[in-house]
């Protein structure tokens, strides 16, 4: 069906692996998505942020999200700019992770907006 999508040397997983992992996934946005709800209708307190605590729990989450998308765009110019001028030898590993790695770091840096959205408390602040 898709398997000229799927990158070479890379299997599918089994049903046993992928359920787990797709339960720990869900668990975690609905955690996530519980938290942006409490601080939206509860305040920024559900996350311990105050004037004496300045970095709450959706900082950490943010500069971690961002640092992770850094690297996967780093990952894409590395391949596509540097690759093109500089031929290096591991050009032809990366190119099997530079689509991907670029999706992960556009979900990473929308992810990261989001986040900011939460942290801001209502959006509608953004502007000012």
């Amino acid at each position: 069906m898709d398997l000229a999508l799927i990158p070479n040397g890379v299997q599918r997983c089994s049903l046993k692996r992928f359920v787990p992992w797709m339960v720990l996934w869900i668990a975690l946005i609905t955690w996530g998505l519980v938290s942006a709800f409490l601080c939206f209708f509860k305040g920024l307190n559900q996350t311990n942020m105050n004037h004496y605590f300045a970095f709450g729990l959706w900082i950490v989450f943010d500069l971690s999200i961002i640092a992770l998308g850094a690297g996967a765009f780093f990952t894409g110019f590395l391949t596509h700019i540097i690759g093109e001028v500089f031929i290096y030898p591991f050009r032809e590993n990366l190119k099997a992770v530079v689509n991907a790695a670029v999706v992960i770091g556009f979900i990473c840096y929308s992810s990261a907006i989001a986040m900011l959205g939460v942290d801001i408390g209502q959006p509608l602040r953004g502007w000012f």
